[in-house]
């Protein structure tokens, strides 16, 4: 009897432990969704997946492949998995309804942190005489994979230039697809959201000479109060062959999402565990090293997991 009622009264003090926020939880498994294989998520995702199970008591975290943002939304919203990298766009899209979510609104999405841009980059000939998104009018665009995050920034990217489908000839091409048509001379302009230095670009740099459209300050303020998920973003002079000077453009980042329903002391030591081991990811991805608490809230539109908050407030991020 005595022996029972010391195993009750333990359970009953871990229990306690568990619900105080004392970092205990209990002894489960959590998931995060990624992206394919050869992207950026799907790394990072894993050495998320490392510093939790590793830092994090009671905690084991699996990366898990997935079709990318829209499906990691959709595995959100059904309780298959608790967190996820995905662009910052996508979610809104959800949170909000609209887009491809419209009628349907996902409203359990809460924000962890930004962790990488991947910009919009529009490749044209150096020799094409384009050199805004006014100048894409009548012109050849490969725009991305119908529904696809990419082909919905391009789409709003011309929009807030005044132009849509009607006004250009729209390609819906994978990347790959992009390159060869680019290399074939069949399309005008591709438009890219991916992260910088990606190999699309450089093997069109590589036998052809190009040059990306670069904005105007007053285009990208612009842009930004029609969108607010878009991001002041430089391109750096010399991330590709011939481009001899910065680029700016708007970018999307990933961001770490979550479901509304996770504990706040778990998600708080998540968002802890994450900034403290940025070194973790930097060596899973060289995007990676792009993390910052500096940036960590950069183009975040749906509401922060009290978690998350929390840890932002702690460290002086959020006043």
């Amino acid at each position: 009897m005595r022996r029972i009622l010391l195993t009750s009264l333990a359970l009953v003090a871990l229990v306690t432990l568990t619900m105080s926020g004392g970092g205990l939880f209990a002894a489960r498994q959590y998931i995060i969704g990624t992206g394919g294989t050869a992207g950026m998520a799907y790394p990072v995702g894993g050495a998320l997946a490392n510093i939790w199970s590793s830092k994090i008591p009671g905690i084991t975290v699996t990366p898990q492949v997935t079709g990318g943002s829209i499906e990691n939304t959709r595995l959100l919203e059904q309780n298959e998995i608790e967190f996820s990298i995905q662009m910052n766009n996508i979610t809104e899209y959800a949170y909000k309804g609209v887009e491809m979510f419209k009628g349907h609104p996902i409203p359990i999405l809460r924000g962890i942190a930004s962790l990488i841009p991947e910009p919009i980059q529009n490749l044209v000939r150096a020799d094409s005489g384009i050199n805004s998104i006014a100048d894409l009018k009548g012109k050849r665009v490969a725009v991305g994979p119908p529904g696809s995050g990419n082909e919905v920034n391009a789409r709003m990217l011309l929009s807030g230039f005044g132009l849509d489908y009607d006004d250009i000839k729209p390609l819906f091409l994978s990347y790959a697809e992009a390159a060869n048509h680019f290399k074939d001379r069949l399309i005008d302009c591709a438009s890219f959201t991916t992260g910088i230095g990606t190999s699309a670009i450089q093997e069109i740099a590589t036998t052809q000479n190009v040059k990306l459209i670069s904005l105007t300050e007053a285009e990208v303020a612009d842009l930004q109060k029609k969108f607010p998920f878009f991001v002041r973003f430089v391109i750096p002079a010399g991330t590709y062959r011939g481009q001899d000077k910065d680029v700016l453009t708007v970018t999307t980042m990933s961001t770490l999402v979550c479901r509304a329903d996770l504990d706040e002391e778990l998600v708080y030591q998540c968002t802890k565990a994450l900034f403290e081991n940025l070194d973790v990811v930097k060596r899973a991805h060289a995007m990676g090293k792009m993390i910052s608490l500096d940036t960590a809230l950069n183009g975040l539109t749906i509401p922060l997991h009290p978690g998350a908050e929390r840890y932002y407030k702690e460290v002086g991020v959020i006043k």
